[in-house]
């Protein structure tokens, strides 16, 4: 795999969903969070420390848990967006490492033990079972979840994003080509486009030849001012820089950010599940159509949306995301 960049980035990224930064160094660099959301936190075995809120409905109805993108976003999006607006139960975490949640200098990172909090954090709340929201990055950790985990999830809504990483990528890289805007460094951008080497690499490259904040605006939103909103939560909440960098590293080291996991989170699902993908987004590109063939699931476009439907269309989300819950089997 190419090196990482020698210096620190600040990126957002396809299901690497916002900013964090990814340093040449392992070991930990994030911000205090100032959590002003409240919420509870649970200890594991491995010394991590994992952050989690529960906000009830307006009524009787199933309980969701929301699994953000990344690896190394947070949940304060979508709990903004959905506090009150559903009947059931919403539970919202910050993943191992990301926003409010820590590890400790051994915890373990990568999907197992995610999927192993996801469970601690279903049976800290009595959750019996559960419908899984998994926005970006969020799929991998719904499809491994519920695969090894069926008889504890109902259904899956996953949110503009699909199996494979390094497609994804890839056609990030050929939109920023082709973008305007990015007229003076095309030359390198088609470059990066076509190289043989970690698509990953590739895409830091890219965002820091034209800047996070541009290549975030043409990737992940449709609307400007739904995008100052999501900063604006961030900066209020202390959560722009709280991630782990080793979170990132972890699954860069790996080639889990390249597509090598595409094929085995790529397979027919054994729960239901839908596809909410945005219109406007240029984060996933056209595998999102295919996985959600080979998932099994439906596919509703977000016409007014890119990378963010729960923040970009919240009326639509809400009754798109109920009228999928009464379809399910008890």
């Amino acid at each position: 795999m190419t090196a990482m960049p020698r210096r620190v980035v600040t990126m957002g990224l396809c299901l690497l969903a916002s900013c964090r930064s990814l340093g040449p160094s392992a070991g930990p660099a994030p911000a205090v969070c100032n959590e002003l959301s409240g919420g509870a936190r649970l200890a594991t075995g491995d010394g991590a420390s994992l952050w989690f809120k529960v906000l009830e409905g307006s009524g009787a109805g199933d309980t969701f848990l929301y699994l953000h993108g990344g690896p190394g976003h947070h949940s304060l999006d979508f709990e903004r967006a959905m506090a009150g607006q559903l009947k059931g139960r919403l539970v919202v975490m910050d993943q191992r490492g990301c926003g409010r949640s820590r590890l400790g200098p051994e915890s373990a990172i990568g999907l197992e033990p995610t999927l192993e909090d996801v469970e601690r954090v279903l049976e800290a709340t009595q959750t019996q079972r559960v419908v899984l929201v998994a926005h970006s990055f969020g799929a991998a950790v719904a499809v491994s979840f519920a695969r090894a985990r069926p008889h504890l999830v109902r259904g899956i809504v996953f949110v503009d994003t699909n199996a494979d990483t390094g497609a994804a990528f890839t056609h990030q890289l050929k939109t920023l080509a082709s973008t305007p805007e990015f007229a003076a460094d095309k030359a390198r951008l088609e470059a990066l486009a076509s190289s043989p080497e970690s698509v990953f690499a590739r895409l830091v490259e890219a965002y820091q030849l034209v800047g996070v904040e541009a290549a975030q605006r043409r990737l992940q939103w449709h609307d400007e001012s739904a995008r100052q909103a999501h900063r604006q939560a961030e900066a209020e909440e202390g959560l722009a820089r709280c991630t782990d960098r080793r979170i990132v590293e972890a699954y860069a080291a790996s080639g889990f950010l390249d597509g090598r996991q595409a094929q085995s989170l790529g397979a027919r699902l054994p729960v239901p599940a839908v596809v909410f993908a945005g219109r406007h987004s240029q984060t996933i590109g056209p595998s999102v159509v295919r996985d959600a063939e080979a998932w099994g699931a439906t596919l509703e476009w977000f016409d007014a949306s890119a990378h963010f439907p729960f923040l970009e269309e919240r009326a639509h989300f809400v009754e798109a995301l109920e009228r999928f819950v009464v379809t399910l089997p008890p």
